[in-house]
C-alpha cells in the first residue's frame, strides 16, 4: 500500500531523513561530549545512553568519555524526530540499518516508506480510539449534569449528547 512511490521520491527518502539540516550542529568536524550534545539536541544524557544501549547510536570513545561527531548528531536528530512521532525503537533500528545498507537503495527506500506507513496507520487507529473515548466521556458528563453537551464528532460537525440517568454506588 505505502510502497507505491514515485521513483525519484523513493530514491531520496532515507537521505532526506538523515540529512535534514539541524542548525545546532552545522559546523563541520564538530565533536561534543554527551552533556553538550544533549543540550544542543534537547535530549537528556540518560536518553542518549539508552539510545546507545539499544544500538541506535555508537559514539567514539576518548578514554572513558563518549565523543559524538556530526554523523552521531544527525542520527540522534533523526531518532528524536521519529520517536516524537511514536515510532517504535525496532522500526527506528530498521530505518537506520537500511540507511547504512549498501544494497538496492530503491528497495531500502520502499521498506522505509512501509515502516512509516505502518506508523501512520497506528496513529490513525489511535486517533479513532481517542475520538471514541472523548465522545464517551462527553456523554458521561452530559449524563451527570443533566444537560446536553455539544461535541464535535470525527466529521467535524456538532452533535448534542442527550442526558441519561447515571447510577452511582455510594
Amino acid at each position: 500500500m505505502f510502497a507505491r512511490r514515485t521513483e525519484s521520491s523513493s530514491q531520496m527518502l532515507i537521505e532526506k531523513l538523515l540529512t535534514t539540516p539541524n542548525p545546532q550542529h552545522e559546523k563541520a568536524g564538530q565533536h561534543q561530549l554527551i552533556g553538550e550534545l544533549g543540550s544542543s539536541l534537547g535530549l537528556e544524557p540518560k536518553t542518549i545512553r539508552f539510545y546507545e544501549s539499544v544500538g541506535l547510536v555508537k559514539p567514539s570513545r576518548l578514554g572513558r568519555f563518549r565523543v559524538y561527531g556530526n554523523t552521531d548528531m544527525a542520527r540522534l536528530s533523526l531518532v528524536k524526530f521519529l520517536r516524537s512521532h511514536d515510532l517504535p525503537i525496532a522500526s527506528i533500528r530498521k530505518i537506520i540499518a537500511l540507511s547504512l545498507s549498501q544494497g538496492n537503495q530503491d528497495s531500502a527506500n520502499t521498506q522505509v516508506a512501509n515502516l512509516l506507513g505502518e506508523q501512520i496507520e497506528r496513529l490513525r487507529d489511535h486517533q479513532k480510539k481517542t475520538a471514541v473515548s472523548i465522545q464517551k466521556l462527553t456523554e458521561l458528563l452530559a449524563q451527570d449534569s443533566g444537560e446536553p453537551q455539544q461535541e464535535k464528532n470525527a466529521g467535524g460537525t456538532s452533535q448534542a449528547s442527550e442526558p441519561h440517568e447515571v447510577k452511582t454506588a455510594v
